[in-house]
């Protein structure tokens, strides 16, 4: 791996650490909460409804990011060309960069809604869909591997037949 890609591969590990303490925070201060019984419950059937916008945020994470990791992989086949160059990879890089922040992005957003949701009603099956918010972002976590990965996908999708 070249030096502007490794240097952009840590500038994303630090971008998505920082997304995860910042949900993960939240989080873990609601369960405090919760735990506490400082939020008194939820008298109206509130958390009801905040598990299924949860569920459909999720749901829609859950289909947008493919997508979009989908398209961002178009975009670096078609930056990588026949060429394979240095800067064809850092491109690459660039599009790879993307596709992680968004998905990361999401699953943050999954996170905070969950969260706001546990402090908002007390119930706790909303902190245990925040924890599978942290999970997502966990998985999504940028690595040297992950980007050769991307590559060798947007490698691939070069070589077919249009």
């Amino acid at each position: 791996m070249s030096q502007p890609e490794a240097a952009q591969i840590r500038q994303l590990q630090i971008m998505v650490t920082a997304l995860l303490f910042g949900a993960g925070a939240f989080l873990v201060i609601v369960a405090f909460l919760v735990i506490t019984g400082e939020p008194r419950g939820d008298s109206g059937g509130l958390a009801p409804i905040l598990l299924g916008a949860w569920a459909a945020v999720a749901l829609g994470g859950l289909v947008a990011w493919p997508l979009i990791r989908n398209q961002q992989t178009a975009l670096a086949a078609a930056a990588l060309g026949d060429a394979g160059g240095q800067d064809d990879r850092v491109a690459a890089c660039q599009r790879y960069s993307t596709s992680t922040i968004v998905g990361a992005a999401l699953a943050e957003g999954t996170t905070l809604l969950a969260a706001a949701g546990g402090f908002a009603t007390g119930h706790p099956a909303l902190l245990g869909a925040g924890l599978l918010g942290i999970a997502a972002i966990i998985l999504i976590f940028p690595s040297q591997q992950k980007f050769e990965r991307f590559l060798e996908r947007a490698r691939g999708s070069t070589n077919r037949p249009r």
